[in-house]
C-alpha cells in the first residue's frame, strides 16, 4: 500500500508502491523536520548564511532478490547543519528498478520536475535499464549521485524533493525517536519555532516585495517601450509633414517663376508692337507727301 511517512530502522525500508503526495500542511511539517526550509510547495526558502543547507548523498552498494525480483539496495545519508544535536541521518531501503524509473527518473526528463537541463543536470549519466548489459549497480549509483547533487542545489520543486526523500524511504524526523527526544529535551524548542515562523515570514514578505519590484519593472519597461513608440511616431509625422511643406514650396516656386517668364513675354511682345506703330506712320505721311 501507498505510504506518506516510515519510520528508520536497523533494516532497510521496503516499499512496493509510489507514495501519495503530501498535504501542504503536511509537505512543511515533513520537509521542515529533514531541514528543508520552504515557503510553498513551489518555493524555497533562501538558507541563513551561518545555516548551511540540508544535503543528500546516494549510494548503490549491492542488491538482493526478493520473491524473484532484483531489488537495488540504496545507502542514504541526509546531512542536517542546522540541527546541531542530530545533523546526520542514515538509513537504507530496497528499491526496483522500474520503481526508481516511474517515481524519480521519467518525472525528471520527461516530466518537467528538473529546472534545467536534463543532460547538463547529469553530466552523461545514464539511468540503467534491464536491456543494458554491465554493472547496473554503479550505473545507478552514478545516476542517484547526480539526482542528489540537483536535489542539493534545489533544481525541483520543494512538492517533489518531498517525493524524491519518500521514494528513498526518508524518515519522518518528528516520528523518528531520537529526534523526538532531543526535541522534548530541548528548552529552546518554543523559542526556535518562533524564530523559524520570524523568519519565513520575512522570507514571504521578500518574496512578494520581489514580485511587486518585477510587476513594476515590468509595467515601466512597457511605458518606456510606448513612450519610444510614440517619440518615433511623432518624428515620423514631422518628416513627413517636413517632405509636404517642401513640396507644396517647390510648387509655389515653380509657379511663381512660370508667371514671372510669361509676364515678361507680354512686356516684351507690347514693346514690340509700340516700335512697328510709327513705321507704318511714317509710311503714309510719304505716300501722301509724293501724292
Amino acid at each position: 500500500e501507498p505510504v506518506r511517512k516510515v519510520v528508520a530502522g536497523n533494516s532497510p525500508v521496503l516499499c512496493r508502491s509510489l507514495p501519495l503526495p503530501f498535504a501542504a500542511r503536511e509537505l512543511k511539517e515533513f520537509m521542515q523536520e529533514l531541514g528543508y526550509k520552504i515557503i510553498d510547495d513551489k518555493l524555497w526558502m533562501t538558507p541563513a548564511a551561518k545555516h548551511p543547507p540540508t544535503m543528500l548523498r546516494l549510494d548503490v552498494p549491492k542488491s538482493k532478490k526478493i520473491d524473484g525480483f532484483l531489488f537495488y539496495h540504496i545507502e542514504c545519508v541526509l546531512e542536517m547543519p542546522e540541527r546541531c544535536k542530530v545533523p546526520r541521518l542514515e538509513w537504507r531501503c530496497l528499491r526496483r528498478l522500474s520503481f526508481l524509473r516511474d517515481g524519480l527518473h521519467d518525472p525528471i526528463k520527461e516530466g518537467g520536475e528538473l529546472r534545467g537541463d536534463y543532460q547538463e543536470t547529469f553530466g552523461g549519466k545514464h539511468f540503467p535499464t534491464k536491456y543494458v548489459v554491465g554493472d547496473k549497480h554503479r550505473a545507478l549509483s552514478n545516476w542517484l549521485a547526480k539526482m542528489a547533487e540537483s536535489v542539493n542545489q534545489q533544481k525541483y520543486s520543494p512538492a517533489f524533493t518531498a517525493t524524491i526523500l519518500q521514494i528513498l524511504g526518508a524518515p519522518d524526523a518528528f516520528h523518528h525517536s531520537v529526534m523526538r527526544q532531543l526535541d522534548q529535551d530541548s528548552n529552546s524548542s518554543p523559542k526556535r519555532l518562533e524564530e523559524e515562523k520570524r523568519q519565513e515570514e520575512e522570507q514571504r514578505k521578500k518574496a512578494e516585495e520581489q514580485q511587486e519590484e518585477d510587476r513594476k519593472k515590468k509595467i515601466e519597461a512597457c511605458k518606456k517601450a510606448e513612450a519610444q513608440a510614440d517619440e518615433a511616431r511623432r518624428r515620423i509625422e514631422e518628416r513627413r509633414l517636413m517632405a509636404v511643406a517642401d513640396q507644396d514650396s517647390q510648387r509655389r516656386e515653380k509657379a511663381e517663376k512660370a508667371a514671372a517668364e510669361d509676364d515678361e513675354d507680354e512686356t516684351s511682345g507690347s514693346e514690340e508692337d509700340r516700335s512697328e506703330e510709327p513705321m507704318e506712320d511714317d509710311r503714309t505721311l510719304d505716300g501722301a507727301e509724293q501724292g
